[in-house]
């Protein structure tokens, strides 16, 4: 039964790639057109215009990463996903997304606090867990109201490195929390938010922890907002991951 259920996995890794590579082109194609449109190549543009053709990048941007995301997703289930480990300072990982994150909450007047002590190295592919750290602040950004905070505090762990996102924003249920990891899940008042997410990212946030052996976590309260938590372990002594989930070489 294992050896089936990896099979069907590696079926869907394979199928997601497919079709990933088969969107590339149009979507390309598209993003072609807009940047000839935007540049005025083929003359003048009125306001309504650019408007929509804003509407046509964001749409463009948003089935990208999707579809990226969504093949990651599948990849790591199918324990096909690669990893490059090195020994890092997670801390200055986590302040550059924090810092890269100001920009998009300042749109909503978000505070973003964040505070670190110094704190051992860790092993970890540090492409992925930027993608994991980018997911959790957008997240928070995305529902927490304007003129909100965001508070980022990362320090030593009993066992590596905790990093927690506090949000002030509209809470998640004692009801979806459960199932708030999962693929195409959306909590019960997540359209309250009035954005519109892709319903994997937090998929791959718990994906690419668990192949970091990292623990994910996250506590709510409806109306007082939400705090994601991840543990990273310290980096061995002889610098190689200890779990035999990891897979290391290049994507």
């Amino acid at each position: 039964m294992s050896h089936k259920l990896n099979k069907i996995n590696e079926y869907k890794a394979e199928m997601m790639q497919q079709i990933s590579h088969e969107l590339s082109s149009p979507l390309s194609a598209v993003l072609g057109a807009h940047f000839l449109l935007t540049s005025k190549r083929a003359g003048p543009l009125n306001e309504e215009q650019v408007r929509m053709l804003e509407i046509i990048r964001e749409s463009v941007d948003r089935l990208t990463n999707f579809s990226r995301q969504f093949l990651d997703v599948a990849k790591a289930e199918a324990k096909m996903m690669q990893y490059n480990f090195e020994r890092s300072d997670i801390i200055a990982l986590v302040e550059k997304v924090v810092k890269e994150s100001e920009i998009s909450a300042a749109r909503k007047n978000i505070k973003i606090d964040f505070h670190a002590d110094p704190s051992p190295e860790v092993m970890i592919d540090n492409e992925k867990m930027t993608m994991v750290m980018n997911n959790l602040m957008s997240n928070a950004i995305k529902y927490t109201d304007a003129h909100g905070r965001i508070r980022v505090e990362a320090g030593p762990s009993d066992t590596g490195v905790r990093i927690a996102v506090s949000d002030t924003g509209m809470g998640i249920s004692a009801e979806d929390i459960p199932h708030i990891f999962t693929k195409f899940y959306k909590a019960r008042n997540a359209s309250k938010s009035g954005s519109h997410g892709t319903g994997v990212g937090l998929a791959l946030v718990k994906a690419f922890s668990e192949g970091h052996d990292a623990k994910i976590s996250v506590t709510s309260t409806i109306g007082v907002g939400s705090t994601f938590t991840i543990e990273v372990p310290v980096a061995p002594e002889n610098g190689q991951p200890t779990s035999s989930g990891y897979n290391e070489g290049t994507e």
